[in-house]
């Protein structure tokens, strides 16, 4: 009986270790392309700036891990949509404005 209880003793701590462990790995992967498009967008004064599509796209143009574009609703006076591109490299995140448009977009590979 007293292994029993041990045995119980020891589940709920295993288990209690495991659900801590799950907790800090999901805090651990907070960062992401929306995010970062976000402080992008927040730091050049565009706080009202809508995102409204992120999609990954082809890393090699960047030379990172991973890459994404990313739409927002906010339109030039020539009519065109302000575009970003974000992309990781190890844990390094980059961003950066896309200044030609549609045309880096097909280039970063994105799907439109």
């Amino acid at each position: 009986m007293l292994t029993v209880i041990l045995n119980t003793k020891n589940m709920r701590k295993m288990l209690l270790l495991i659900l801590l462990l799950v907790t800090l790995a999901a805090c651990k992967s907070a960062v992401d392309a929306k995010s970062v498009a976000r402080a992008a967008l927040d730091a050049k004064g565009k706080t009202t700036v809508q995102i409204t599509k992120v999609v990954e796209g082809n890393p090699k143009y960047r030379k990172a891990e991973a890459l994404w574009c990313v739409e927002t609703d906010e339109k030039s006076t020539d009519g065109s949509t302000l575009l970003l591109t974000v992309w990781r490299t190890g844990s390094d995140w980059s961003s950066a404005e896309m200044t030609d448009g549609e045309y880096e977009w097909d280039l970063n590979g994105c799907p439109r």
